[in-house]
């Protein structure tokens, strides 16, 4: 059994892709800050944490980028968990009286305008939607629900009176999974690195790529992030699908220690079975090279 942190309070999205991301025996701990769940797993307080990574209407989440790149040494990326933000409305049991107002965090009650207006009810913010769902829980009122993410519901013991309230398809959140180690090759795996740059010249980011794409490996996601040292100073953080025991992958990073400037590896791990499969066939070049020494004669 292993314990896992994660950004709290229970009932959360994020909660949600824990127990996704956990099995079923290990103990959940949610923490009141990102920050706390990645330095908990760097000093070796958890053996997994678990925080929002990406988001589809925003990108990267920067805090949580930036608290890995710059204030750990041992957190890996070990795996990842891609969850469609959809909102569900909760009313106490047996309050069957006229639905006249709903409560959720702000986000919440914003996603969801448009059931609100045809319904013409009344709104209350709360701190989260985890939140919204504990109050009615705790504290029933009649003719009022709470909007929130399913998990909560189930929490807190309340009846589901309608799914998906929100006004179009959900923004999907990505959520990672770190540990001070790896899961082996899965056979469809991401792995992620950081490199920063000894000085700023011409071109040392187009080598570092070229690296990847004389390879054929496909290139993910390309994020640059300030140092927060030096005005110019960056790191680029890189993701690419393979694992890192690959041979084509081996091959780039062994190309990329003989760059001057720091290459730090963040992580191999599974991709979500949810991405959409890359079918393109990579080729060898082993093997184009074997088959150019085959016609030497010995």
């Amino acid at each position: 059994m292993d314990s896992i942190a994660y950004l709290g309070p229970e009932g959360t999205f994020t909660h949600q892709a824990t127990r996704t991301l956990s099995k079923p025996a290990d103990s959940l701990t949610p923490l009141p800050k990102a920050t706390d769940v990645v330095q908990g797993v760097e000093q070796g307080k958890y053996a997994g944490g678990v925080i929002a990574f990406e988001n589809s209407l925003e990108g990267v989440v920067s805090s949580s980028l930036d608290e890995i790149l710059q204030s750990t040494s041992r957190s890996l990326i070990a795996g990842e968990h891609i969850l469609s933000v959809s909102f569900c409305l909760f009313r106490t049991p047996g309050d069957e009286a006229p639905l006249r107002g709903v409560s959720s965090h702000p986000f919440g009650l914003a996603q969801c305008s448009d059931f609100i207006a045809a319904k013409d009810l009344e709104t209350r913010e709360t701190s989260s939607t985890a939140e919204a769902c504990r109050e009615l829980s705790v504290e029933p009122k009649t003719g009022w629900g709470a909007i929130g993410p399913r998990i909560a519901g189930e929490l807190y013991e309340l009846d589901l009176i309608e799914p998906t309230l929100e006004n179009e398809s959900g923004p999907e959140t990505r959520f990672v999974l770190l540990r001070t180690s790896c899961p082996p090759a899965s056979g469809q795996d991401r792995s992620a690195f950081v490199f920063r740059p000894r000085q700023d010249e011409p071109g040392s980011l187009v080598r570092l790529l070229q690296e990847f794409a004389a390879r054929d490996i496909n290139l993910t996601a390309i994020k640059s992030r300030p140092t927060h040292e030096e005005l110019g100073d960056y790191f680029f953080y890189i993701e690419c699908e393979g694992h890192l025991t690959d041979p084509l992958i081996r091959s780039a990073v062994v190309a990329l220690t003989q760059f001057p400037g720091e290459v730090r590896f963040v992580g191999s791990f599974p991709e979500d079975p949810a991405r959409p499969r890359r079918e393109t066939p990579r080729p060898s070049n082993e093997a184009a090279y074997d088959e150019m020494v085959s016609k030497i004669q010995v």
